[in-house]
């Protein structure tokens, strides 16, 4: 009988574990993150910036939104 090999792309949820991270988070801290991310994205290309401003924006909508800011990133333009 063949191993049963569990697939680990069956679960489509990859980014509800940050957003809660995220909200459990001070307002200091999220500030502190979200500045460490910033500065971290300056001078990469604007095409990597928009993915990934697209994955913070779908763990939380906050935490996409505050970089983008830092970033001078309108999020609708994404």
């Amino acid at each position: 009988m063949p191993p049963i090999v569990s697939d680990h792309r069956e679960d489509t949820d990859y980014y509800s574990h940050a957003g809660a991270l995220y909200r459990l988070m001070s307002e200091e801290q999220k500030a502190l993150l979200v500045s460490n991310i910033a500065g971290a994205m300056a001078g990469v290309s604007s095409d990597v910036v928009d993915r990934q401003l697209q994955h913070f924006y779908k763990a939380d909508p906050a935490y996409g939104e505050a970089i983008a800011k830092l970033l001078n990133v309108q999020l609708n333009e994404v």
